[in-house]
């Protein structure tokens, strides 16, 4: 009976040992943080947050991946855990957050009661498994029971390359500690891998050639290596080659799907752990560095106290108060989650492997080199949050975006470690660079920036990224006509806010010349409106529009020749963001833009499953994520108050499948946090749409002074603002319910007046 009681005493104690500030009333911002929300799902509603453990930014991402009964959908699986499976295959250190596409989990160690066999280490014969009443996870640390073997296991982030292991076995029986460097997410990704161990050193270190989804866009894949550390004394060890042959006492083995084990002395182990996508040696360097001679309780208060001080960047006063702490969960889970990404790819001493695949080392003023960047997702939402609350890592991501284009030949569009994965359409980091540029982040050189932008908007072929035959046809008609392929719409409305993003940065160097050229063509999205039926519609070379106002369901999924990417008419009509005035004049007045877009949110089903893509909005993906907030220009800002409202309460939730769909790096998440500050960036443009804050006080920490966002009378009823303030300053809320960036950053007051009756501002 002991021994059956025993997993859930731990668990406990390690609840109550991370929530011991709340028993004194002393709550933490990470006692908000659910590491589940995001990880449910099915479809297109899969959240794909790994709920494991890592530092903010971390390369490392120590989480388990898991099945059921063995198992793994892979579109279920893109972060590798799924809250619906009931098995722990083992645990890797690599992984996406909230993608939707399937790569890394490479390095899997699992904990094993009995020396495997060759049906152990084949089709995870070392699987567990586990129950949520027996898992605990919290920003910085993973645990769970691992009810098939006996076994506890726990993992703490030590630094953004490392993690430390512990795992403990029931009296008297075995703890055998597996490797197998050819686990990974995507089925047989790893196209080579090794394995070392070493009785004397007490270690195993080892590599992996994975080349998944993204990785393998370079036509080879990426080295991820490892260096991992025992606690205990080896009393037994091997290796197994690809045909899962047991080879005892053998210290290394080379394949496709080789491995590693060791039986340690005793019924507890700690195993310390690096990674490094340099080398073998820059693994153990990372190991040395990070680690040391930190244990398990050393690196767990150290993740607890780093996570501790990035949440604490907000303070929501009323947290605690039932009425506002459901909300209070998923705000703070959506900061966590905004702060999980981009990597930091620059390793120990500074170092990283560049675009190049050479060895370069960070300069001054940038602390960090980063990679991992959904570009077309992140530049919306989590960017600008990132932007706003932590400029000096903003700086850091653009001066690695500008790294990526000196060291590879182009800026990236989509970047995974140093493969320019190419993934999605545009050029949006143009948006991020002038996001910077327009918020006074310094330390940054624009001037080779712009190079680079100035690139991609005029050659159509580059080396990696660029707009190709596209930008050909672009030029020569004014849109992406529908010979090109598809996605022609979609294409040229994208194309014409990056030329805007261009040209406006080149205004702001001196270039007019070129910011003429760049402002007419950022205006190119007129060329799509259909002036009778007033949608967006792809059109031919002979000038014809091609509008399909109902596209099939085949059509959507797999984007035939319809004109849009990842959407439809009806999503992409509204897609302008850096000229909705000018969107707003091709309709025959305000009032009717008004109509035609409050009829696309009441035709919405916000309760709609999101196994499938929802035909009118769709809070589940990127193109519409500032529609709810297009009101205002318009001169309604009560409907967005209202629609912003709406999508917070039926789209997104406290519960496992509490994202609308994919997270894209913390691209919905940080829609959220924007959302629940009753504010929303516009990239680029150095102002915030006002919105309908959630909670009465929400007290920022900025790189300029503490902001207070305070809401009088706020509810979950009172979605409308009567009156906003910004340091005692009345704001337009009829002609301009915006505020300025400057406004905010250096701190003050942001006050709201909060009523449930909609508000018709004179």
């Amino acid at each position: 009976r002991a021994c059956l009681m025993w997993p859930s005493v731990v668990v406990a104690v390690l609840a109550l040992a991370s929530l011991s500030g709340e028993a004194q009333g002393e709550l933490r911002p990470a006692d908000f943080v659910d590491l589940h929300i995001g990880t449910g799902g099915q479809g297109f509603g899969v959240g794909g947050d790994p709920p494991g453990a890592q530092f903010p930014f971390g390369a490392m991402r120590a989480s388990p991946d898991t099945a059921l009964d063995n198992v793994a959908i892979e579109f279920d699986h893109f972060g590798g855990y799924h809250y619906g499976d009931n098995e722990v295959r083992c645990f890797s250190h690599t992984h996406m957050v909230g993608p939707g596409a399937i790569d890394l989990g490479n390095i899997g160690v699992m904990a094993y009661n009995a020396l495997p066999s060759s049906a152990t280490v084949t089709n995870y014969g070392y699987r567990s498994k586990f129950s949520h009443a027996d898992e605990h996870a919290t920003p910085g640390v993973y645990s769970v029971y691992l009810s098939s073997h006996g076994i506890n296991a726990s993992i703490a982030a030590c630094g953004t390359h490392t993690a430390v292991h512990r795992y403990v076995a029931a009296k008297g029986q075995p703890l055998v500690i597996l490797f197998d460097p050819a686990h990974s997410l995507k089925q047989k990704a790893v196209r080579a891998c090794n394995v070392s161990v070493s009785p004397s050193s007490l270690t195993v270190t080892g590599m992996a050639l994975n080349s998944g989804s993204l990785t393998g866009r370079n036509g080879m894949g990426v080295y991820i290596y490892f260096a991992a550390k025992l606690s205990g004394n080896f009393s037994a060890y091997g290796v197994w080659d690809d045909a899962h042959k047991i080879h005892g006492s053998g210290t290394a083995a080379n394949g496709t799907a080789v491995g590693a084990y060791v039986q340690v002395a005793g019924i507890q182990v700690e195993v310390a752990i690096a990674i490094s996508f340099v080398s073998q040696e820059q693994a153990l360097r990372n190991l040395q560095a990070q680690i040391g001679n930190a244990d398990f309780a050393t690196c767990q208060t150290r993740a607890q106290q780093v996570w501790h001080e990035a949440l604490s960047q907000a303070t929501v006063a009323q947290a605690a108060d039932p009425a506002f702490r459901d909300v209070a969960v998923q705000f703070y889970t959506g900061l966590y989650h905004s702060f999980m990404a981009p990597t930091t790819y620059s390793e120990a001493g500074g170092v990283y492997l560049g675009m190049d695949n050479k060895v370069h080392t960070v300069q001054a003023p940038s602390t960090a080199y980063y990679s991992d960047m959904s570009l077309w997702d992140v530049f919306r939402t989590q960017l600008p949050l990132l932007a706003f609350l932590r400029p000096d890592n903003h700086r850091d991501i653009v001066n690695s975006m500008i790294a990526m284009y000196k060291e590879g030949g182009d800026l990236p569009r989509w970047p995974i470690a140093n493969v320019y994965a190419n993934c999605m359409i545009n050029t949006h980091g143009n948006l991020v660079i002038l996001d910077a540029f327009v918020k006074n982040i310094t330390g940054v050189d624009y001037q080779s920036a712009y190079e680079g932008m100035y690139l991609q908007a005029t050659q159509p072929d580059r080396p990696h990224v660029g707009r190709g035959q596209d930008l050909t046809q672009y030029l020569k008609y004014g849109y992406v006509p529908t010979e090109t392929g598809s996605k022609s719409v979609s294409k040229t409305l994208g194309f014409a806010y990056d030329d805007w993003a261009v040209g406006q940065l080149a205004a702001r160097l001196g270039k007019h010349n070129d910011s003429d050229m760049f402002a007419q063509r950022a205006l190119y999205y007129r060329n799509t409106f259909h002036p009778s039926n007033q949608y967006m519609c792809p059109r031919n070379q002979k000038g014809e529009f091609k509008c399909q106002l109902d596209p099939s369901l085949h059509a959507w999924l797999y984007e035939d020749d319809n004109g849009y990417c990842e959407g439809d008419p009806e999503e992409w009509r509204w897609f302008v963001p850096h000229d909705i005035d000018g969107l707003i004049a091709l309709f025959s007045s305000p009032e009717d833009y008004v109509k035609h877009l409050t009829r696309f949110f009441e035709l919405t089903d916000l309760d709609a499953s999101t196994l499938l893509p929802n035909p009118f909005y769709w809070a589940g993906n990127e193109p519409g994520l500032l529609e709810p907030f297009q009101f205002n220009a318009a001169g309604r800002a009560d409907l967005t108050q209202r629609f912003s409202r709406d999508v917070l309460k039926h789209s997104y939730s406290s519960k496992p499948d509490g994202l609308p769909g994919n997270d894209d790096y913390g691209a919905m998440s940080a829609w959220l946090v924007w959302a629940s500050l009753g504010l929303y960036p516009l990239p680029g443009e150095p102002r915030y749409i006002l919105g309908s804050p959630v909670f009465p006080q929400v007290t920022l920490q900025l790189a300029g002074g503490t902001l207070n966002v305070v809401a009088h009378n706020a509810s979950a009823s009172n979605v409308y603002v009567t009156r906003v303030q910004v340091n005692g300053q009345a704001v337009d809320m009829a002609r301009d319910p915006f505020v300025p960036h400057a406004a905010l950053s250096a701190g003050g007051v942001l006050e709201f007046w909060m009523t449930d009756t909609p508000q018709f501002y004179p």
